[in-house]
């Protein structure tokens, strides 16, 4: 598993699906249950699946009310903060 400290240090490697295949570079991928290989992350998502989800610009800060939705694309639980803490658009 990746910690999200360790994050940074990935960022535009290559991440690979469950068979290998290149699904693009890390900027905004969930990484639940990655798996790290020598120069890429293994995700357990299909590349149509990445590519048909909301956009999340690198550069900018993730919209509150967009959050969810990046949640349930992949078909994860979404839960804010007790204090409505967010879970995406950290710095």
């Amino acid at each position: 598993m990746i910690h999200a400290a360790d994050v940074r240090e990935w960022r535009n490697r290559d991440v690979v699906n469950t068979e290998s295949h290149k699904i693009g570079v890390l900027e905004a991928v969930p990484l639940e249950d990655a798996i790290a290989g020598p120069d890429h992350l293994k995700v357990g998502y299909v590349k149509t699946l990445v590519k048909q989800a909301p956009s999340i610009g690198t550069d900018d800060v993730l919209p509150a009310e967009q959050e969810e939705a990046i949640f349930k694309h992949y078909g994860l639980a979404y839960k804010p903060g007790a204090a409505g803490e967010r879970q995406l658009a950290r710095r």
